[in-house]
């Protein structure tokens, strides 16, 4: 939403382009921090699992390089 903003305003001629690559640059590091944590609970699931005497089989490899790069671009 303040991406689509900034660039709202930028095109009207209110926003600099300053303002919108600050924008765009915490929309990434917000992205960045999300991805990070969601593999941070992922390793601690697996912990728990061997911890309580459990086994892990990991599941099959998905094209995460595809769905990263997809997502990691702002909506133009």
């Amino acid at each position: 939403a303040a991406f689509e903003l900034a660039q709202q305003r930028y095109r009207a001629g209110i926003g600099s382009y300053l303002e919108v690559l600050s924008v765009q640059e915490q929309l990434l590091l917000a992205r960045q921090r999300m991805a990070s944590l969601q593999s941070q609970q992922l390793l601690a699931s697996v912990r728990l699992q061997r911890a309580l005497g459990g086994g892990f089989t990991p599941e099959p490899a998905r094209d995460t390089a595809h769905a990263a790069t997809t997502s990691a671009q702002p909506n133009s």
